[in-house]
């Protein structure tokens, strides 16, 4: 299986997709759950934590699965 990144926009991240906030320096990676009332929803990997945050017109790392 081979990784691959692409800059993307917030809204356009379907749910379950795996993004980064950070672009540039070591990607911390989030799982997407939706967007709510004006907030992005979306959750740690490994603990399941839910976050909000307003951050909805941003530019993530979108991070893709090719088989």
């Amino acid at each position: 299986m081979k990784i691959k990144r692409k800059l993307t926009k917030i809204t356009e991240l379907e749910e379950g997709d795996l993004f980064s906030f950070r672009t540039l320096m070591r990607p911390i990676w989030w799982r997407f759950i939706e967007i709510k009332e004006g907030e992005i929803i979306y959750e740690e990997i490994r603990s399941k934590y839910r976050h909000s945050s307003t951050f909805v017109d941003s530019i993530v790392l979108k991070r893709i699965l090719i088989k």
